[in-house]
């Protein structure tokens, strides 16, 4: 049962330029390409462990969902109702894989009805990292049970001076652990109340000894007179007729707020038990979990009516990317939470490296990049990359760490500089050369000497003319050169190919134009042209650094540099590809 309107919690108040030539060599077509917040409620009106996690030790009944006895009669879950019971209870995964920056958890609870003389053991309200191994144990079906004396699942009660292990009552041992002990004694300083865990590490014990009267009888005969008590942790009195049912308890509110700043706040019973605890608590991604346990005097534990908001305003920091000297790695504003770029630090191989740039965009995506062309790394080989920064508002953001593999390169040697070029006349000289293969031609002779068409050493040999004279239509063009001022994208039949549209804007002003000189005199055989196509432009490298030169085209290409665009022998091969 959810509360109404009128039962809300109470809430307190990184040389000089280098100018290559670039001769590419192609055939045929050419184109070149280019929840805010969190809300959840869950009522336990519905049998809520065939969708959710629940496990709970061999045996035993619990944990189970009744139809009935919950807040105002109706359903409930319920965590131990026996003796030496554990249990663990995970919640879905309500923000859908975000990170959250802070929560408000609010639900009832119902505690007591134990058999014996005194009651234990208690239970614990968890945000665990969504990494901690307890997780994958209960979405595999097993319970991490209890006093394992081993590296269990659980805290144990080191810190309060014992030796026990894996108490479901502490709490567990990554992000938020509040521990709700009704047994004393693990430790010289095991107290009854309250206790706080950050990542494992108790912060704080709220004692709360108030179980019973000296003669272990009730402190209260009704469950009001409990539910205005929060100096007892007991929600209602024993059942005489049904020991250990729970039908007497009372249901208690409890909530727990943890904000951006890791500040945490505790109310039991509408008091304010915890104010303003200072926390190690940051951003992250987790789950939320209750463990219970009871001992030979057995305990009854339920819930009802839990309401959780969880603040999603966390700027994200993404996964690295390589580049051949440094990396690049994103991050994400989300609300308030915006990326703080003077807190960035970026490590490559567990050293500090540079930011070089630190640019956002319109969709509040950051790219980030460091850059050092002095040290170039090794192509293809493995690195560790790491990020960490805080948003605006001081709040650190959850760091993030990839391996990534640098890409393979090419280095421009400083020896094809080119001297003399004109800066002022931008664009490409093309020279297109087409040769006639009439069916008379003998296909294994046109086979061996030109192979499937469509290979480097066919288009070389068309430009050079050894198959004859040029057939490419160059009445248009002086000296069989074309000059395009703008930007390629030709194709050899008409039609909307490449990222630019053909609609006259671009390629010297041609709607959908041929590739120039095509289709020529020579015949088509089979939908291929035979023709090939050279270009060449100056690039100028402001700096150094990496740079990516992208060509597209539909068949095979050569990429390279030299000072000389006609330099065949001493020319540097920057790429290769073919379709």
């Amino acid at each position: 049962m959810l509360p109404n309107s009128h039962q809300t919690l109470h809430q307190a108040k990184v040389f000089k330029r280098l100018t290559v030539a670039l001769l590419l060599t192609s055939i045929l077509v050419l184109a070149p390409r280019r929840v805010r917040g969190g809300y959840a409620c869950f009522d336990f009106n519905t049998d809520p462990a065939v969708f959710w996690d629940a496990v709970g030790s061999p045996g035993a009944i619990v944990p189970s969902w009744q139809p009935s006895g919950g807040l105002t009669n109706s359903g409930c879950f319920v965590l131990t109702d026996g003796p030496n019971q554990t249990s663990a209870f995970l919640f879905p995964d309500f923000q859908n894989g975000q990170p959250i920056a802070g929560f408000d958890l609010q639900c009832y609870i119902a505690l007591g009805d134990w058999t014996g003389d005194s009651p234990d053991n208690g239970f614990s309200v968890n945000y665990v990292n969504a990494d901690d191994p307890i997780v994958a144990l209960i979405e595999s079906g097993y319970d991490p049970g209890r006093g394992l004396n081993q590296d269990g699942q659980w805290a144990g009660s080191a810190d309060n001076g014992g030796t026990d292990s894996d108490l479901p009552e502490e709490g567990a041992k990554s992000g938020v652990a509040i521990g709700f002990d009704t047994h004393s004694g693990d430790g010289p300083f095991d107290i009854r109340g309250i206790s706080v865990r950050i990542d494992g590490q108790q912060l704080a014990q709220i004692p709360i000894p108030a179980v019973s009267k000296s003669d272990n009888t009730d402190l209260y005969p009704t469950a009001a007179e409990y539910l205005a008590d929060p100096a007892t942790l007991i929600t209602g009195p024993h059942d005489p007729v049904r020991p250990g049912s729970g039908a007497r308890l009372g249901w208690a509110p409890l909530r727990i707020t943890m904000d951006a700043n890791g500040t945490l706040n505790l109310y039991w019973k509408g008091s304010h038990i915890i104010p303003n605890l200072e926390t190690a608590f940051r951003p992250g991604f987790g789950r939320l979990l209750f463990g219970g346990s009871s001992g030979p005097s057995a305990e009854f534990f339920g819930i009802d009516g839990l309401c959780i908001t969880s603040d999603s305003n966390v700027a994200t920091l993404g996964k690295a990317t390589g580049s051949p000297v440094g990396f690049i790695v994103t991050a994400k504003n989300s609300g308030s939470s915006v990326l703080d770029p003077q807190t960035l630090i970026l490590k490559l191989d567990d050293l500090v490296v540079p930011v070089t740039s630190a640019v956002v965009d319109s969709n509040n995506t950051w790219t980030i990049t460091t850059s050092n062309p002095q040290r170039p790394l090794a192509p293809l080989s493995t690195h560790t990359a790491s990020i960490s920064a805080k948003d605006t508002r001081g709040i650190v953001l959850l760091p993030d760490q990839s391996i990534f593999t640098v890409p393979d390169y090419t280095t421009i040697a400083a020896g094809t500089a080119a001297a003399g070029v004109d800066t002022n006349a931008p664009g490409f000289t093309l020279r297109v050369a087409q040769a006639e293969f009439n069916a008379d031609l003998p296909t294994p002779r046109r086979r061996a000497d030109v192979g499937p068409g469509t290979s480097i050493a066919f288009g070389e040999r068309v430009l050079h003319g050894d198959f004859g004279l040029n057939t490419a239509d160059l009445r248009r063009y002086p000296a069989g050169v074309f000059h395009e001022t703008n930007v390629i994208n030709n194709s050899a039949l008409p039609g909307n190919y490449g990222e630019f549209a053909d609609d006259g804007s671009v390629a010297n002003g041609l709607p959908a134009p041929n590739l120039p000189g095509l289709p020529g005199k020579a015949k088509r055989e089979s939908g291929n042209v035979d023709g090939a196509v050279s270009i060449v432009t100056y690039i100028e490298f402001p700096k150094p650094g990496a740079y990516r030169l992208t060509f597209s085209c539909n068949a095979a290409f050569r990429t390279m540099t030299s000072a000389n665009p006609l330099e065949q022998l001493n020319s540097q091969i920057l790429s290769v590809g073919c379709d």
